[in-house]
């Protein structure tokens, strides 16, 4: 079982079809892989479809959700930073909230702990097509 905390985040504009799903699958990933400490967030990027409303109710369904709405869409980077900033856990990890043909699961980015565990710096989740997992890990508190 992971011993680190981990937090994954979403940048959401006008995702409303594709985020709950998207939440859903984060959230069931992160209990296969054995963590019991972790928050998904999502950045509402200033969405003008039913994305805040998607997202409320989703709340109310996963305690570890979290969002973050931005009135006006700040672009990638601003959701990303907003991301980067929310997140209290150990390992940091966005993805984005793009849907088609995605699935999730682990890659080890280089380490692993006697135990056959990555390590905190390695973890990801990542899709299977179209993206990169760029781990953020946090080295103090």
């Amino acid at each position: 079982m992971p011993q680190e905390s981990i937090a994954v985040f979403f940048p959401a504009y006008n995702d409303e079809h594709t985020i709950g799903p998207l939440v859903r699958q984060a959230v069931v990933t992160l209990q296969e892989l054995g963590f019991a400490d972790y928050e998904v967030i999502v950045i509402n990027d200033g969405s003008m479809d039913g994305t805040g409303a998607v997202l409320a109710a989703l709340q109310q369904e996963i305690p570890a959700l979290r969002v973050i709405t931005h009135p006006q869409n700040r672009g990638y980077g601003g959701a990303l930073r907003s991301g980067i900033a929310a997140a209290t856990k150990a390992v940091v990890s966005d993805r984005t909230g793009c849907m088609e043909g995605t699935s999730f699961g682990v890659s080890d980015r280089g380490g692993e702990s006697s135990e056959g565990i990555a390590t905190p710096h390695s973890l990801c989740l990542s899709q299977s097509r179209g993206s990169s997992g760029r781990p953020w890990a946090r080295t103090s508190k």
